[in-house]
């Protein structure tokens, strides 16, 4: 579970569970905390719950809808439009005039294959640095 006032959740929202192993193990190596969310139905209203500083979406070209409706609602709603999106997608066409939007929200677009390095870049540029003494933040078992 993630602690609701710690100030670098990051939300990783993915329908590929090797992926959000990936993700969970580069994340908490580099200091945050990982918020890991297989695409469905709940990862809105767990964004909406926990309230990440950061939400890291991927948008599939073969079933974008999933992505774009969990982005939408993010957007739209006025406990979540200030979380900062960081979308992952292998072709950027695919995003079209969503890359203005995501960029003016303080979001990007992370074309893929990327590195770790290009991640933690995406990451650090959006919400900043982990917390300098991260070893000392309490987090919860389970």
């Amino acid at each position: 579970m993630v602690p609701a006032a710690w100030p670098r959740a990051i939300a990783v929202v993915h329908d590929d569970e090797p992926f959000l192993s990936l993700c969970h193990d580069l994340l908490t190596r580099a200091g945050y905390w990982a918020l890991i969310l297989l695409r469905s139905t709940t990862a809105y209203a767990r964004i909406r719950l926990r309230q990440p500083a950061l939400v890291l979406l991927d948008i599939r070209p073969e079933h974008p809808e999933p992505g774009w409706r969990v982005l939408q609602l993010l957007w739209l709603d006025p406990a979540t439009t200030h979380i900062p999106v960081i979308v992952t997608a292998i072709d950027r066409r695919l995003l079209g005039a969503k890359v203005a939007v995501l960029q003016s929200k303080g979001g990007a677009v992370l074309q893929k294959p990327f590195t770790e390095d290009e991640l933690l870049a995406a990451i650090r540029a959006a919400i900043g640095p982990p917390p300098v003494d991260s070893a000392s933040v309490t987090r919860p078992s389970g």
